[in-house]
């Protein structure tokens, strides 16, 4: 996504699927060891870019599984650091992301994607949190190679990193395809959201009309578009942030995911002028959505 220009990648304006890997306990047993991990850029920047979406890691239980599953829909690759279990994503040679095996043993922790949010201060950023009414779920700490990081859940619950890189964020770049687009926060509370994340990392708030029931929100700062949000609405559907991964055809890409083990969770061909997005899970239940892009309105002729 070009984030100086606003165009949504979003499956919403009509609801979110019912989700019960959101509600769970945060990660135990996956920062008992601190392996040398990979900085969020390869080529430091010295530039910190707050608000911005900087990493994702996948937190799961069935890590040959869904490395096979990401490995053959969107061409990623996987390589183990030398110890702690970890897991480095890239693509097209690029780190993007990584992977943590999970403990089958907890039946109550589920696998999901992490996003980390670039702040100006972890440790001012977590008691923020503490005093927005959230929860800091894993302390500050010094990750070799990443930079100071803290896990938190938002005052509705949603879980979220918090990351100040090491060597800076990475800059904002032209979309590639199979790789990270946006992030999505779904909430029960747009409204106290908004004040939540406008003080931890200056979000500005701007509507959207898109032809849904409610106008979409996107969070911006120094306006770039950095994140969006709805309103849950759906029973049983808990707070998170879900990340996106910019895709050709979204259609083929989700069929070919189901043959692989993952499922179609929620499939939306057009949201006002908004292209098709499709909710996958990976095979160990793990949700993230594709999107189509690039995006275009329907006065250009799209099918």
């Amino acid at each position: 996504m070009k984030p100086d220009s606003f165009r949504r990648p979003t499956v919403l304006g009509i609801g979110i699927v019912a989700l019960t890997l959101v509600t769970m306990p945060l990660i135990h047993g996956c920062t008992a060891r601190l392996p040398t991990v990979p900085p969020v850029t390869q080529t430091p920047t010295n530039r910190h870019l707050e608000g911005k979406f900087v990493w994702h890691d996948l937190l799961t239980h069935d890590v040959s599984a869904d490395t096979a599953f990401y490995g053959a829909l969107l061409g990623w690759e996987f390589s183990p650091v030398p110890e702690g279990g970890y897991v480095v994503i890239t693509q097209n040679g690029m780190p993007i992301g990584g992977v943590v095996p999970l403990e089958r043993k907890d039946r109550n922790v589920y696998s999901q994607w992490l996003s980390y949010l670039s702040v100006a201060d972890v440790d001012s950023a977590a008691e923020l949190t503490r005093s927005g009414g959230g929860r800091v779920y894993r302390e500050p700490f010094d990750l070799p190679g990443r930079g100071r990081v803290a896990i938190i859940l938002d005052p509705q619950g949603a879980p979220l990193a918090l990351v100040r890189s090491a060597g800076g964020d990475p800059a904002d770049e032209d979309q590639v395809y199979n790789r990270w687009l946006w992030n999505e926060l779904w909430t029960d509370d747009k409204d106290s959201s908004l004040a939540f994340y406008a003080g931890l990392v200056g979000y500005e708030r701007d509507e959207v009309d898109l032809g849904g029931a409610t106008p979409y929100t996107v969070f911006r700062r120094e306006k770039k578009a950095r994140g969006g949000s709805v309103e849950i609405q759906i029973e049983g559907v808990g707070p998170h942030w879900l990340p996106y991964v910019a895709v050709k055809n979204p259609s083929e890409v989700a069929s070919r995911a189901e043959q692989l083990g993952g499922k179609i969770l929620l499939s939306v061909e057009r949201v006002a002028t908004v292209q098709h997005a499709v909710v996958l899970a990976d095979p160990s239940g793990a949700a993230f959505t594709i999107q189509q892009w690039p995006y275009q309105r329907e006065e250009e002729g799209t099918d």
